[in-house]
């Protein structure tokens, strides 16, 4: 391999038509042009998004470039994306314009042959979108889930969807975050025609090359952090291994789900006695969660990003104490309110 550093985050790398040894690269907020014999880049852009940051780009038939962005609250990485903040750009000219919005962490695009559909991946949200797609225009519209990994049978949830390739029947190749596999979904029925396994936990990206464009190449990540995240969530659920504690085994030990409830990260569970619910946290959303454990049904109380704790008040019903961020508050549960403490 050969390597060339522009600086932190870049996303996408697209190499420009008829220009040998030009690159499109995403640099945080903006784009640049990269001479790659030179080893040199110059920005591109005549204007950035701001506190977004770019995640996938592709480009259209017609060399059309399409990047979408997320809102991150940690800035060396997507982990903690702010809902709905992201949005899908068009390059036009040298300038950026956005087109959507309403994205949680977009990723993977593609189009099928005829350029009518236009696919986008949610990782956070789980869901592929679809969109009408005028190539002439470079227009947009009509969009809804095309597929939709919260109810598909068979996936996990702590499968994500991530990058994306069309092959030359139509069909979706789909990357499986956290899942080791490739889906492989027919684009006329939404339904998996097959899955492979990558055998690497964070399987990223896809795309088709080769002389006959007949491999498909898989990118794979090996971050700490996302590891271990997804070893917690992995175990099946409910699974004592006898080797762990020897000497306190217990055969009949048996796990459920008890909530209804998807997480983007679940943490600080609290038991309340007085209610008899388990207060928790969906720390990146900074959603407080009161879960009813007997029927699995969720209260939940958004208070803005990044809740890690939540603690009931004594004698003080529906009072709790919760972190936000870097201060504390009060929630005021029945009256879904809260204050700076």
């Amino acid at each position: 391999s050969q390597r060339f550093n522009v600086g932190n985050y870049v996303s996408i790398v697209i190499p420009v038509l008829n220009a040998p040894n030009k690159l499109v690269v995403s640099k945080r907020n903006y784009l640049i042009e990269v001479d790659w014999e030179a080893k040199s880049y110059r920005r591109l852009t005549t204007n950035d998004i701001g506190v977004e940051k770019f995640n996938d780009g592709k480009v259209d038939a017609l060399g059309r470039l399409w990047i979408n962005s997320l809102v991150s609250l940690d800035y060396y990485t997507n982990d903690a994306s702010v809902k709905d903040a992201g949005a899908l750009y068009r390059l036009d000219g040298l300038e950026l314009t956005k087109v959507d919005g309403y994205y949680t962490l977009p990723n993977g695009m593609a189009w099928n042959g005829n350029n009518t559909k236009f696919y986008v991946a949610d990782t956070v949200e789980r869901v592929i979108y679809v969109y009408d797609y005028d190539l002439d225009a470079g227009a947009i519209d009509n969009r809804e889930i095309f597929f939709n990994f919260n109810t598909y049978p068979g996936i996990n949830p702590w499968e994500v969807p991530d990058g994306m390739a069309m092959d030359s029947q139509d069909n979706l190749w789909i990357t499986s975050l956290f899942g080791a596999r490739l889906f492989h979904v027919d684009t006329d029925t939404g339904h998996v025609l097959r899955w492979i396994d990558t055998l690497v936990n964070q399987t990223t990206s896809v795309a088709f090359g080769g002389p006959h464009y007949n491999q498909l190449f898989v990118t794979n990540g090996n971050r700490d952090l996302i590891t271990y995240k997804a070893k917690q969530l992995q175990p099946t659920i409910g699974e004592v291994p006898k080797h762990s504690y020897p000497d306190k085994c217990h055969d009949n030990l048996e796990g459920r789900h008890v909530s209804h409830t998807a997480y983007h990260l679940g943490e600080g569970p609290f038991w309340d006695d007085l209610t008899q619910t388990l207060f928790h946290v969906d720390m990146f959303y900074g959603d407080i969660i009161q879960l009813n454990v007997s029927t699995g049904e969720s209260q939940i109380l958004n208070v803005g990003n990044f809740a890690s704790i939540v603690i009931p008040v004594l004698y003080a019903p529906n009072k709790l104490v919760v972190s936000r961020r870097n201060h504390l508050i009060e929630v005021d549960w029945e009256f879904k309110s809260y204050r700076r403490l």
